[in-house]
């Protein structure tokens, strides 16, 4: 008997703690749960707090962009702002210079634009020169033969280094004898040597690997030769030469 009763305190006991087991499983708190939906609310919440401040922040520069906008409409059509009195003023205000930002914005110039921006005032220092003067005799000829070729293309018949077979068909054509060389350098002991540039008088000219001559058609301020000269840029051209570069200049043989 008293083991009959044993037995069925024990089974009572252990389907009291089953129960109390199962009641602390269905009744889990709060605390114990995952957090997940917790962090992402909360991240969705900050994010709509930033984006709303960052389109208040907008909108309040927009406001202040508006009414700096009103302000300087009404400095330029004679209204005063709303708050002050007809005829204000506003002395930070200063109406702009579309001409002085117009010429600060045409300002900056490339290297190009300025190379050929100098050698057109060049050409047009050297045309007032040519103009200006009124050549006689021999060196009239010369230069007047020489000229007649300007913008007519290589007359020579020579596809390279045609200089000074230009200056031999000068100076034949306008009744000289040449040297009958197409070396530039040939010129140097051709005729009779000058201390100077002359009008008329041929200009023997160094170069990066070669020589260069023409005929001189004047000088400008500076005392450059102003030469007239083939293969000029692969042309008959008239333009001033530095000084520098002219070692001879020589008067032509009759």
């Amino acid at each position: 008997m008293v083991e009959f009763t044993a037995f069925r305190l024990s089974r009572i006991a252990a389907l009291v703690l089953s129960a109390v087991a199962l009641a602390v499983i269905t009744s889990n708190p709060a605390s114990a749960r995952p957090r997940h939906h917790h962090a992402h609310a909360s991240r969705h919440y900050h994010h709509v707090a930033s984006y709303r401040a960052h389109e208040y922040r907008g909108y309040r520069m927009s406001r202040r962009q508006q009414r700096a906008a009103r302000v300087v409409q009404q400095q330029q059509f004679g209204e005063a702002p709303f708050g002050f009195a007809a005829g204000y003023q506003d002395p930070n205000y200063q109406a702009p210079n579309y001409q002085t930002q117009n010429v600060a914005a045409a300002q900056p110039m490339s290297r190009r634009a300025e190379r050929r921006r100098l050698r057109q005032q060049q050409a047009q220092q050297a045309q007032a020169q040519v103009q200006s003067w009124s050549p006689s005799g021999a060196a009239s000829s010369i230069v007047a033969e020489a000229r007649s070729f300007i913008g007519r293309g290589n007359p020579t018949g020579r596809s390279s280094l045609w200089c000074a077979r230009f200056m031999n068909l000068v100076l034949q054509r306008s009744g000289h004898s040449g040297t009958g060389s197409d070396m530039a350098s040939s010129f140097a002991h051709y005729g009779q040597r000058i201390s100077g540039p002359q009008v008329g008088a041929i200009a023997v000219m160094s170069r990066r690997g070669g020589g260069h001559v023409g005929v001189v058609s004047g000088i400008d301020q500076n005392g450059n030769p102003i030469v007239v000269s083939g293969n000029h840029n692969h042309r008959v051209a008239e333009a001033v030469y530095s000084k520098s570069r002219v070692y001879a200049y020589v008067m032509p043989s009759s």
